[in-house]
């Protein structure tokens, strides 16, 4: 079984969580970008799980109390996030909204491993007579190696 979190959360690989309490319950909810598979959870336990290829999905179920719950998401647009609004007995009780923050790839501090490691490789093609195509496929790695290196969790969730 996968790690439910306790705060809402997100990435790529690990989807989308948002996390709400109404001081009775717990709810949560998940979806993947990459499956489209959505669950939602009252107090860890699975109570909804669908795959959704929409912009918009709801979740709809009761505790123990008779409270009716409704869980939605909607994606109107991924650059703009993805929105999860919780419900109790057919009135809002909160939105939470998930959008990525674009950061400066390019720093200074970028360009010179960049170029540091652009001579490194040239000097090692020169050196052992590597083709240009082994050089271009290093410095494409290279490249890759960076960027990853300086990526960071740039989600922010904003709560309405």
């Amino acid at each position: 079984m996968e790690k439910i979190p306790e705060k809402s959360q997100a990435g790529i690989s690990t989807g989308f969580w948002f996390v709400w309490n109404d001081g009775t319950n717990t709810i949560k909810g998940w979806g993947s970008p990459l499956s489209g598979m959505e669950r939602v959870y009252l107090n860890d336990q699975l109570v909804s799980e669908k795959r959704n290829l929409k912009t918009k999905s709801e979740h709809n179920f009761d505790d123990r109390n008779n409270d009716h719950y409704e869980v939605s998401f909607n994606v109107a647009n991924i650059l703009k996030g993805i929105e999860c609004q919780f419900k109790k007995n057919g009135i809002v009780q909160k939105k939470i909204t998930c959008r990525y923050q674009f950061g400066r790839i390019f720093k200074l501090k970028n360009l010179v491993l960049f170029l540091l490691g652009f001579a490194i490789i040239f000097i090692l093609g020169i050196s052992f007579n590597l083709s240009e195509s082994i050089v271009f496929a290093l410095t494409l790695l290279l490249c890759l190696i960076i960027l990853m290196r300086n990526r960071k969790n740039r989600y922010a969730f904003e709560e309405v």
